[in-house]
């Protein structure tokens, strides 16, 4: 299989950048917090998204984010990221708030067992919203057309090449019947394995790196990187 043919993927984000808020003139960076006093902020982060105040939320996400916990569970992540999405939605900044959709996504795919759990998170019961779930898989679902639309270009070029091979194995080394459709059905499946999963994961990847191009927000980026990266 020919990687070249998908090394250009595109990756479509709002031409418009909106400044955000700079962290430092938020919160008090020197501020440090036990896990106990995070649990109680996450409490009052909830209460205030649950009243509306998001630019208060977004105060508390902050000092979560930048204190984390030593050991971070999925529910804390989600209401913090949450938090910053809002924030972003009320600015205006379309990406920001993709990048923190993109990356609740992912967390939400690791708690249905979608994909493997998260080593840097402890996975815990959540009274995360549902209705909120639903909300972040619509706003990502261009993803999955994304993907949808490159499986189906990976699965023509797998038929071209199989049937190539197949009358190469068949007519010229003259292997029987069922050998070559062993031989080549093996090696699709291998191709399948490596490089169209590589393919998926750089798109997912390009795509998260461009909306976190419009973050500007070094806390929230730390807060995140233990776990995009596990």
């Amino acid at each position: 299989m020919d990687e070249n043919k998908y090394d250009v993927i595109d990756v479509e984000v709002e031409e418009e950048v909106i400044d955000t808020y700079e962290a430092e003139e938020i919160i008090d960076l020197d501020s440090e917090y036990s896990d106990e006093e995070i649990d109680s902020m996450c409490l009052s982060l909830k209460a205030e998204l649950n009243s509306n105040n998001i630019e208060s939320a977004y105060k508390i996400a902050q000092k979560i984010a930048k204190n984390s916990k030593e050991y971070l569970d999925n529910d804390t992540y989600l209401w913090t990221m949450y938090a910053y999405s809002l924030f972003y939605k009320d600015a205006g900044n379309v990406n920001a708030q993709r990048w923190c959709e993109i990356r609740m996504k992912d967390v939400i795919d690791a708690m249905k067992n979608k994909r493997l759990k998260q080593k840097a998170l402890t996975f815990v019961d959540t009274d995360f919203p549902i209705e909120v779930m639903h909300e972040i898989e619509n706003n990502t679902s261009f993803m999955e057309r994304e993907i949808q639309s490159l499986g189906k270009q990976f699965v023509k070029v797998e038929l071209t090449l199989g049937a190539a091979f197949l009358i190469l194995v068949k007519f010229v080394f003259k292997y029987s019947w069922l050998l070559s459709f062993g031989m080549i059905a093996l090696l699709m499946y291998v191709n399948y394995r490596v490089s169209y999963k590589s393919l998926v994961k750089r798109y997912i990847s390009e795509q998260t790196k461009a909306c976190k191009n419009f973050v500007n927000d070094s806390i929230i980026e730390n807060f995140d990187l233990p776990v995009i990266n596990s």
